[in-house]
């Protein structure tokens, strides 16, 4: 039985090699997915930044559209489409007041953007993406 597995192994050495590639491949492939596996299973977040907060109140996500098509029969057809964001919609400074004016509602906290300037080793300035200033987040 080996003198026969060693002669096909003879015939077919680049089969033979692209054999242990691929189970090579696949062994990295299970290996990575145990780790994900167990770091979703152990990993946590904590909620640190809303953990005191009871409610939260933000802006919507999305960016809305409607279209208006005129027909002939005097129908109009209205299209609604919407689009997730990818950056958070903030709401204005100003809904604060009014929101802590509401009764039940002991203090509003509205989030605060500030400039934040990064420096090198060599303290020169590092610019935000794309050239734009950078700004940090409260």
């Amino acid at each position: 039985m080996l003198t026969y597995a060693l002669a096909t192994l003879r015939a077919r050495k680049a089969s033979f090699v692209g054999v242990w590639i691929i189970l090579f491949c696949a062994a990295a492939v299970v290996a990575a997915s145990g780790v994900l596996l167990e770091t979703g299973l152990r990993g946590t977040i904590v909620t640190e930044r809303y953990a005191a907060a009871p409610i939260i109140v933000a802006g919507d996500p999305q960016t809305h559209q409607a279209t208006v098509k005129h027909k002939s029969d005097k129908t109009d057809t209205i299209k609604h489409k919407s689009k997730a964001l990818d950056e958070r919609a903030w709401l204005p400074e100003q809904l604060v007041s009014r929101i802590e004016a509401l009764p039940g509602v002991a203090q509003a906290v509205a989030e605060v953007d500030f400039p934040a300037c990064l420096v090198d080793a060599n303290n020169k300035l590092i610019a935000g993406p794309d050239g734009t200033p950078s700004w940090g987040h409260a």
